[in-house]
């Protein structure tokens, strides 16, 4: 884990997900924001990246991005990035990278992309958005996500959780408990997005993988 400049940690988790060169149908790979010159601190961007598979699919793939950096200027502005995927096709698709109001210094995107029609991996995307939540924030929230498309025997073994999308308010610090998954069966799981203490958390969105 390493931070950098003026930045005080307090505390910090990560989580990985290990790819052997063996699962030849599953791809991965990086992005970040200096290989393509983005300048540092801005404050508001819609960037597009496009990203080259190194094998083609035989139709277009799922793919699943999350983040594994954010450098962000809190002082005077609230932090809002998020991370995407539009216009996947067999030969690869576009990472989108958006933030507004927010001054950006720098990010990094992982992504992953297999086969859609694999039937022994789920993957997508929850969020803790609502109108109500966004109104009045909380320090909880909870959900339930299907795992669309895969036929598990049994539950799933394997749960890859990751960061996707950020929104909270620059008057307090930044606390984002790690990310929460229970009663995981073959068809969905529980999720849980939280903080603590008195941070203002508008919402935030996580990546997850299955298999």
């Amino acid at each position: 884990v390493v931070t950098w400049d003026q930045s005080v940690p307090v505390s910090s988790r990560f989580s990985w997900l290990a790819i052997t060169t063996a699962h030849e149908d599953i791809q991965c790979g990086t992005f970040e924001t200096f290989e393509d010159q983005i300048s540092n601190n801005v404050t508001s961007l819609k960037h597009t990246r496009q990203i080259l598979f190194e094998r083609p699919y035989e139709a277009p793939p799922k793919v699943v991005v999350w983040f594994h950096h954010i450098a962000v200027d809190s002082a005077d502005n609230n932090i809002h990035i998020k991370t995407s995927v539009q216009h996947v096709a067999r030969d690869g698709f576009q990472l989108r990278l958006e933030t507004w109001d927010s001054r950006l210094w720098s990010a990094g995107v992982s992504w992953l992309a297999y086969s859609a029609s694999r039937t022994d991996i789920a993957s997508g995307r929850y969020t803790s958005w609502t109108d109500e939540v966004h109104q009045n924030p909380q320090k909880q929230t909870s959900g339930h996500v299907s795992f669309d498309g895969a036929l598990f025997s049994e539950p799933p073994r394997s749960v890859f959780t990751a960061l996707s999308a950020l929104n909270v308010s620059k008057d307090r610090n930044t606390r984002l408990s790690p990310l929460k998954t229970s009663n995981v069966t073959q068809t969905g799981m529980d999720w849980q997005i939280s903080t603590w203490n008195d941070s203002i958390m508008y919402y935030a969105d996580a990546s997850f993988v299955v298999f």
